[in-house]
């Protein structure tokens, strides 16, 4: 009953809107999508929905994305600091590739640093294991960025070799640096800060590996854990700067089935610069 009465309210606000002819492109794509995660999610998730529909009434994606731009550098500002994010960009623009990757893993600790950075020999001793097997065949050792070569946003000014992402989740802020100044192009992980007060571990830096690379989507992985067939952190980046986060043990297929569903995304990744986000 609470759906239905739920689905009602949506249907008279949008009535409204039509009526009064003020209802922009934007926010009827955006209604819509509320309608279909009403009936795939809870009523709950249905009640917020509609609150986000309010919120957003008349907005263009850009503009979402300019307000969530500037919530996203207030939690730089207030999480990181600006001397850091600004430290992470200049870091990776002025850097060589081995003194870059060198300077990551002293942050970890030397005893660490193998477990986290040794790329090749990781998927080389692992690819004989077993219990990983699936995991490693799907594994994109020479991947291309389509993502970054074919979206609006990522491209401009120009498409970057060495690229900054900031991606913000609820609880969550992530830097990932991309190497693409040569073959093999790498990923890393650089930086994770927790935005609430929770017992949760944030993780370190260390390498991830692509597992899709399309015009669409790129899905970054850490690597399983020992003994564990599958990673718990994945990473889905799409080309509107949609971000999602998963930490959870769950096989790829269910995490590529996942992105391919997902018709709207509350979470965004935005390229950094020395000052702040682009």
């Amino acid at each position: 009953m609470r759906k239905f009465i739920t689905f009602l309210i949506l249907t008279v606000i949008f009535s409204t809107q039509l009526t009064t002819k003020v209802y922009s492109a934007g926010g009827l794509q955006h209604f819509f999508k509320a309608i279909v995660r009403f009936f795939k999610g809870s009523a709950d998730d249905a009640m917020k929905s509609g609150d986000d529909l309010l919120k957003n009434m008349g907005k263009t994606r850009e503009e979402i994305l300019s307000g969530s731009k500037n919530s996203v550098e207030a939690k730089i500002s207030e999480t990181i600091s600006k001397e850091q994010h600004s430290l992470n960009f200049t870091t990776l623009k002025n850097t060589t590739r081995p003194k870059y990757i060198k300077k990551l893993k002293s942050n970890i600790g030397a005893d660490d640093a193998a477990d986290f950075f040794d790329f090749e020999d990781l998927i080389t001793d692992s690819k004989s294991d077993s219990t990983n097997k699936g995991f490693y065949s799907i594994v994109i050792l020479n991947w291309v960025g389509k993502i970054y070569r074919n979206s609006d946003y990522y491209s401009k000014p120009n498409l970057e070799e060495k690229m900054l992402l900031v991606c913000r989740t609820d609880s969550d802020v992530f830097y990932f640096s991309l190497l693409m100044e040569q073959e093999p192009k790498r990923a890393f992980l650089v930086e994770h800060k927790k935005l609430n007060k929770t017992n949760i571990k944030t993780m370190v830096n260390q390498e991830l590996v692509v597992l899709e690379d399309s015009n669409d989507v790129k899905i970054m992985s850490s690597f399983p854990e020992k003994g564990n067939e599958w990673p718990s952190n994945y990473f889905t980046i799409y080309n509107n700067q949609g971000f999602e986060y998963e930490n959870t043990s769950l096989s790829f297929d269910t995490i590529k089935f996942k992105s391919l569903i997902n018709i709207d995304h509350k979470n965004n990744c935005f390229k950094a610069t020395n000052q702040g986000l682009l």
